[in-house]
This record gives structure tokens, C-alpha cells and sequence, in this order.
């Protein structure tokens, strides 16, 4: 995957905002040092399947890398 970044600050939060294919989502930065980050975002209304498409009230994605 490949696409352009930008870096944000909101009501005190820090946020990366990654856009791929004209479309940018923002998740906030949770933590970050020499060798772990952690990003997180929430989505209202997320689909699913599960015997059939359906929708939850929310859902919350979290993105942890480490270095090797």
C-alpha cells in the first residue's frame, strides 16, 4: 500500500492522517518512542459480516508496530 501522511494535533491529541486512494483517515497517535508506535481510531455505525452483512454501533481499530 502506498500513500502520503501528515501529522496533526487536536484538543491535545496528536493524530497521523494517512491518505490512500483521495482518501484520508486520521488516527490518533497513542504512543510513540525508539521502538514502538501505536495508533487507534474509532468508527461509528462499522459493517461487518457475520452470517450476513450487519452493523454495530461501533468499533475501535488499533495499529501497534515494533522495531526488530
Amino acid at each position: 500500500m502506498s500513500g502520503t501522511y501528515t501529522i496533526s494535533e487536536s484538543n491535545g491529541k496528536d493524530y497521523i492522517n494517512l491518505t490512500t486512494n483521495n482518501q484520508t483517515e486520521a488516527m490518533e497517535i497513542i504512543s510513540i518512542d525508539g521502538s514502538a508506535m501505536s495508533w487507534s481510531s474509532r468508527k461509528d455505525n462499522a459493517q461487518y459480516f457475520h452470517n450476513g452483512l450487519k452493523t454495530t454501533d461501533h468499533a475501535i481499530i488499533s495499529v501497534d508496530f515494533s522495531k526488530k
